[in-house]
C-alpha cells in the first residue's frame, strides 16, 4: 500500500467512496455526485489517498489551523472502502497524518464522529479521547 498526496484524476474514485460508505449505519447520508464535488471544491484542505495495485482504497481529508493550544490539524474524514476495512488502511492513513502533522510540531489532531459508530472504537483505541473543548451541536435554518 502507498499513501500519498490526491490529484484531480482521485476525485471520481473518492466520491464513490465516500458516497457508499456515508450511506451506510450510523451516518444515512445521501450524498450525490454533486453534493461530493461541490464539497471537495470548496475545501481548503488536504487530501491523501491509500492506493493499492493502482486502486484508491481509502482517503482521509485534513484541514490546518490554530487554536488555543497552538497549531492544530483537523481530521476532517477518513474513509475506508468496505472491502478493505479491516485490514489497516484507516490505521496506516491516521499514522501517515500523524507523522507528517507531529514533524511539523503542531499540537494536536481533532476530529469528530459519532460515538455509537465504530469509528468511535477505532480512534480510542489509537490514542484519542473525547475534547475538553468541543462539543458537536448543530441547528436547523429552515
Amino acid at each position: 500500500m502507498k499513501i500519498r498526496k490526491a490529484t484531480k484524476l482521485d476525485l471520481e474514485k473518492i466520491i464513490k467512496i465516500w458516497i457508499i460508505e456515508f450511506r451506510k449505519t450510523p451516518w444515512n447520508e445521501r450524498w450525490t455526485k454533486e453534493k461530493v464535488k461541490k464539497t471537495i471544491s470548496n475545501y481548503s484542505g488536504k487530501i491523501y489517498v491509500a492506493v493499492i495495485d493502482e486502486n484508491i482504497v481509502g482517503f482521509v481529508l485534513v484541514t490546518e489551523g490554530y487554536y488555543v493550544d497552538g497549531k492544530i490539524v483537523s481530521l476532517e474524514e477518513l474513509v475506508v472502502a468496505k472491502s478493505y476495512q479491516g485490514h489497516g488502511i484507516g490505521s496506516a492513513l491516521l499514522k501517515h497524518i500523524e507523522k507528517i502533522y507531529k514533524k511539523k510540531q503542531f499540537a494536536k489532531i481533532f476530529l469528530n464522529t459519532i460515538k455509537t459508530a465504530k469509528a468511535y472504537k477505532f480512534y480510542k483505541k489509537k490514542g484519542y479521547g473525547d475534547s475538553k473543548y468541543n462539543a458537536n451541536m448543530e441547528k436547523k435554518l429552515k
